[in-house]
């Protein structure tokens, strides 16, 4: 089962604490879903070295972004085998 954890930064004064980093729960494989301040409000990032540096991703739905992040992983990790045959 896939386990993200909120490692969003929140200030004690924040009325509204709705999450703005995502992290999946991977000893291995660093996989974040962000925000960014130099991105709009609404887009979702998503950084995984040594492949993607906040690359945006086509969704402002949070669950969708998470998605998305994982296949794009997915798709590289097949790439990087592909290359071994």
């Amino acid at each position: 089962m896939i386990k993200w954890i909120d490692e969003t930064s929140y200030s004690r004064g924040d009325k509204e604490r709705s999450p703005k980093v995502w992290k999946l729960k991977s000893k291995d494989l660093p996989l974040i879903v962000h925000r960014h301040i130099h991105y709009g409000p609404d887009a979702w990032l998503v950084t995984c070295d040594p492949w993607f540096n906040r690359y945006e991703l086509r969704t402002t739905e949070e669950e969708q972004a998470k998605a998305m992040a994982i296949n794009l992983v997915r798709t590289r990790l097949k790439e990087c085998l592909a290359d071994l045959d």
